[in-house]
């Protein structure tokens, strides 16, 4: 019996009014996004967008170009989080002391925190469209990411993957 060959490429066509929910239709709007920010920052193979209409579009993806799309997707990196209280059965990397001061009194406050080593989604899509909005709408993502999608940390390991190269 003959071996059926694989596809090189693989369309997929969208329309806005076949989309079931408005969670597929944000989340065809995210891959546009996406594939727009990898184009703005060079980067490659892209998916080849098509037949781009008012309420429909065509998607075609090599395996390279859809290894691209995941790979900026999935990209995470180690950044140290400040915390006030230690984590159950972490050890941190260093303990520092912080000073806060009272609104009110306007007194000095010495307090212990710890800082741990800790993977997040680096977003570069969105970056690209934000620069240096670490506490804006890239935080806004990060958490939402972290908190809801993947918010157990068995659900993180591809970006933990990433993280380490």
């Amino acid at each position: 019996m003959a071996k059926a060959s694989q596809p090189s490429e693989i369309s997929l066509s969208y329309n806005l009014f076949d989309l079931p929910t408005a969670q597929h239709k944000a989340g065809l709007a995210g891959l546009l996004l996406l594939i727009d920010s990898l184009q703005q920052r060079g980067l490659g193979p892209l998916p080849v967008v098509s037949d781009f209409g008012a309420t429909s579009v065509t998607l075609t993806f090599s395996q390279e170009a859809l290894q691209t799309v995941f790979d900026d997707l999935y990209d995470a990196e180690v950044r140290e989080t400040v915390v006030k209280q230690k984590w159950k059965g972490a050890p941190p990397k260093r303990e520092e002391t912080d000073e806060t001061s009272d609104r009110k009194t306007g007194k000095t406050k010495k307090s212990k925190v710890y800082v741990y080593d800790t993977v997040i989604p680096k977003a570069a899509f969105l970056e690209h469209h934000y620069p240096g909005d670490e506490n804006g709408w890239l935080k806004l993502w990060r958490d939402m990411l972290w908190n809801t999608v993947r918010g157990r940390p068995t659900t993180r390991i591809v970006y933990e993957e990433r993280a380490d190269g």
